[in-house]
């Protein structure tokens, strides 16, 4: 969270640092770099609504920042005092922070927080400064001078914070919430007992061939293409999208069945356990579909019994798109196999 990502910088500075520069706003100008890098990296927990594209945003970035800040903030103390705020914000907006950024939106993001983080509204005392605030807390900027008095303020902020405070909608949380939640329940799947059931149940491995040989039974032979082709005759735009849909469905019918049955020998002791069998064997067992399946399949988040269900229903469409190429006027470009392409 932003509570302990603010620590986690604070306890790296060592306590002479905030004494280092000349410039009094200096001890300030940290937190606010502390705080805009604390945001920059928790957005990434919103996958999408965060960054467009996920950075990885490190300590260095941070610490060459911190340096850049010192070294003109002393220069500005030889002329008149000014903060040089164009610079900075070039500096660290665009040069170390965007530089990384390869996405104009997201670039975007940066430059509005160093536009909202940095200018001398931050020191303005009739209007004090926040970084967000409502009626259970404000970010605001502390007016000490030592690194242990910053640790003492960020302790007394919530463990926990909205995505308001980072400019999200606060229903921004609720993708990352789902996703937290489909993780915990894979990982309590994964950690199921996977050794042999007690007595009067079936042994895991009993289990594993039950569903290998129900998943063979299902299985389709694979479509002859030379002769669709000739069935179809003139080849049409759609018929092309038909052939290279059977063409692929092919591959994984036939990745399919050499995996089932080289499973169900290996369960028998009849060949070696491969990583990729024991990858299969342990997706079937937790009732999902195997890597080397869904790396062919069209992208799904079904489990593994209703993608089955689907993948026979898929094969029953493709015979009746061969039956009635000849006619067809319409059809959903979502159910094939690279709908975006």
């Amino acid at each position: 969270g932003l509570k302990l990502n603010l620590r986690q910088t604070y306890v790296k500075i060592p306590s002479a640092a905030l004494q280092e520069c000349t410039h009094e706003a200096y001890p300030e100008l940290m937190f606010v770099l502390g705080f805009f890098h604390a945001v920059v990296q928790e957005r990434r927990k919103y996958g999408k609504i965060g960054w467009n594209i996920p950075y990885d945003f490190n300590e260095s970035d941070l610490r060459v920042c911190m340096d850049l800040m010192k070294t003109y903030l002393d220069k500005s103390m030889e002329i008149d005092g000014k903060i040089p705020w164009s610079s900075l914000k070039y500096l660290i907006g665009e040069v170390m922070y965007g530089g990384r950024a390869i996405d104009n939106y997201d670039r975007r993001i940066i430059n509005t927080y160093m536009d909202e983080y940095m200018g001398d509204f931050i020191f303005d005392s009739f209007q004090p400064f926040f970084f967000y605030k409502d009626k259970e807390v404000s970010y605001n900027i502390p007016k000490e001078t030592h690194r242990d008095k910053f640790l003492e303020y960020i302790e007394e902020l919530p463990l926990a914070n909205t995505p308001c405070v980072f400019g999200l909608h606060s229903n921004a949380e609720i993708g990352y919430f789902t996703n937290a939640a489909k993780d915990m329940c894979s990982y309590m799947i994964e950690l199921q007992p996977q050794t042999s059931a007690a007595e009067g149940g079936i042994s895991r491995e009993q289990f594993i061939e039950k569903v290998a040989v129900d998943i063979e039974g299902k299985l389709p032979v694979v479509f002859e293409l030379d002769r669709i082709r000739k069935h179809l005759g003139e080849i049409t735009p759609t018929a092309v999208v038909l052939l290279q849909e059977l063409e692929r469905f092919n591959i994984l019918i036939s990745k399919m069945k050499v995996s089932v049955a080289t499973l169900q020998r290996a369960l028998a002791g009849e060949v070696g356990m491969s990583a990729e069998l024991d990858e299969i064997a342990k997706a079937l067992f937790n009732g999902q579909i195997p890597g080397s399946w869904r790396r062919l399949a069209p992208d799904t988040l079904k489990s593994l019994g209703n993608w089955i269900a689907h993948f026979t229903r898929r094969f029953e469409q493709y015979s009746s798109w061969i039956e009635r190429e000849s006619r067809l006027s319409c059809g959903s470009l979502d159910s094939t196999f690279r709908s975006l392409t």
